[in-house]
């Protein structure tokens, strides 16, 4: 295979998983998927959360066997100014198990559902 070729399957992969993650997310309620104008990785946001969004990236290996796998969450400060109120990554790692974009979107749309019960435990934590 060429390097060319594999290229292209590589970027024929991030589309075929932006679709499959967009796919997931619409089957959660309440979680909006997004491609934010001038970026090239895909969003996830709760509604109601108008400062937090997660990043979403994975992608196939080089040698095409595997797949790694990111999802970067972070929340702006009520008060705007500052550094970032929350900067995690509640998943990542660079062997997801399955070159399946349908089921590394799934994955992801896990993690993202389980990250979100931490935020309002820790936000109800934070209130009293």
């Amino acid at each position: 295979m060429t390097e060319d070729t594999a290229r292209q399957q590589m970027r024929d992969w991030e589309d075929d998983f932006a679709v499959a993650l967009s796919d997931a997310a619409r089957d959660v309620p309440g979680l909006l998927f997004r491609i934010p104008p001038g970026q090239s990785l895909p969003s996830l946001q709760w509604e109601g959360d108008e400062r937090g969004a997660y990043w979403a990236s994975a992608g196939l290996s080089s040698n095409l066997s595997q797949t790694t796998a990111r999802l970067h969450y972070l929340r702006e400060p009520a008060d705007e100014e500052g550094p970032f109120e929350r900067d995690e990554h509640p998943w990542s790692t660079l062997n997801v198990g399955t070159c399946d974009p349908s089921l590394v979107a799934a994955l992801m749309v896990a993690a993202v559902q389980h990250h979100r019960s931490s935020l309002f435990s820790t936000d109800r934590a934070t209130e009293k």
